[in-house]
């Protein structure tokens, strides 16, 4: 059971916590962090809360608004400290709105930091040219054969393109 394993490993002291919409844990992960503050074992301040969009269906401003306040109710918190879109959007103007609304959510203290998951360096050439805030993190798998050279799915450098975009 998913609420289990996460009580579990809080009382052994991970406190790195990464979800999303299309796991559909977050009701799970909520309840437990919510047991461990309430037995003391951590205050909010102690776990790190990461979570993803990752239905483009949900997608858009309002929808985005939506989403994001259903699983604050479901994770049990009043802001999230990662927010990341799970993977580019086939439809661009969507996804550009909705990194609108995790913008507005971001400079309203509801969000911590900003990221993208999924993306190579050609979503993100796509992507910066229209928006505010830049990601903060990116979450992409990584080549253990290329170590210190991340690839991304296309083949070119992740790691040297966020560097040089000043993505940190």
């Amino acid at each position: 059971d998913c609420e289990i394993a996460v009580e579990n490993a809080i009382k052994i002291g991970y406190r790195h916590i990464d979800t999303a919409e299309a796991y559909g844990n977050e009701m799970d992960v909520g309840w437990a962090v919510y047991h461990m503050i309430e037995e003391n074992i951590i205050t909010r301040e102690d776990i790190f809360i990461a979570t993803k969009l990752s239905n483009e269906e949900n997608g858009g401003y309002t929808n985005t608004k939506r989403l994001f306040e259903r699983q604050l109710e479901q994770l049990k918190t009043d802001y999230i400290d990662l927010y990341m879109l799970h993977s580019p959007m086939s439809d661009k103007s969507k996804q550009i709105s909705t990194w609108k609304a995790l913008e507005e959510l971001y400079n309203n203290g509801k969000i911590r930091a900003l990221g993208v998951s999924n993306f190579n360096t050609r979503d993100l050439e796509d992507f910066l040219p229209y928006i505010t805030i830049k990601p903060m993190v990116i979450q992409n798998k990584v080549d253990v054969y290329h170590i210190g050279k991340q690839l991304d799915d296309q083949g070119d450098d992740i790691l040297g393109y966020a560097d040089s975009n000043n993505i940190k």
